[in-house]
C-alpha cells in the first residue's frame, strides 16, 4: 500500500511539500505527529497538553511542531465536536497544525510517519494500533499508551516508549527524550 512504502526522507518531503508549504511548517524543525481520527478515546487533548508541557519544561531549540493528521468521518458526529474542542485548546499555538481530510491521505500518512521525530498515540482504548505499526514500519519511534495491543507493538525503550495515557508529564518527558536522543 502507498501508506506503507518505505520512503526516503527526500521522497517523503516531496509528498508533503504542498501541505508543509500551505501550513508554514519548516521540515528542518522536529515534528511530532498524532495520526488518528478525532475521537475522545484517541486522547488527542492529552497529546496537546503534553506538547505544551514539553515546551514549558525547558527552552527547546529548535522548537518542535505537533501535527494532528486525521479525517472526520461522516458517520461520526462526535468527531467534528472533538476537532473543534482540540483546536480551541490549542488556542492558535503557532507550533500546532491540524491536517484534516487531506488529499492523497495514504501517501501523506506514510510520508509524515517517515519524517516525524516521533508519533504520539496514547489512546485510552485500543485493540491493535494500526497507526503504531505504520509508524514503526517507517522506523519512527512511538510514544504509545500501555493499553490494549499497543503494549505488544512498542518495545519500551527500544522502538519507543510506553506511558500511562493520562500521564501528561510522563508523555512530555518521553517527547523530550526523543528530541535529545535521535537513536
Amino acid at each position: 500500500a502507498e501508506k506503507n512504502r518505505l520512503w526516503s526522507r527526500s521522497e517523503a518531503l516531496d509528498i508533503l511539500k504542498p501541505l508543509l508549504s500551505a501550513t508554514d511548517v519548516d521540515p528542518e524543525r522536529p515534528i511530532f505527529a498524532a495520526i488518528s481520527r478525532y475521537d475522545v478515546h484517541k486522547n488527542q487533548e492529552t497529546v496537546l497538553r503534553a506538547f505544551q508541557k514539553l515546551r514549558k519544561m525547558k527552552n527547546v531549540d529548535p522548537r518542535p511542531y505537533l501535527i494532528f493528521l486525521g479525517n472526520k468521518a461522516t458517520d461520526d458526529p462526535e468527531g467534528e465536536a472533538m476537532l473543534v474542542k482540540l483546536k480551541a485548546a490549542a488556542d492558535d499555538d503557532p507550533d500546532v497544525r491540524f491536517w484534516v481530510n487531506v488529499d492523497d491521505n495514504d501517501r501523506v500518512v506514510g510520508a509524515l510517519n517517515r519524517i516525524a521525530r516521533g508519533v504520539v498515540h496514547v489512546s485510552t482504548r485500543e485493540g491493535f494500533g494500526l497507526v503504531v505499526s505504520e509508524a514503526l514500519w517507517q522506523g519512527t519511534p512511538v510514544i504509545g499508551s500501555r493499553v490494549g495491543g499497543i503494549v505488544r507493538q512498542v518495545i519500551d525503550g527500544e522502538t519507543g516508549y510506553l506511558v500511562d495515557p493520562a500521564d501528561i508529564d510522563g508523555i512530555a518527558l518521553k517527547m523530550n527524550r526523543l528530541l535529545e536522543n535521535r537513536e
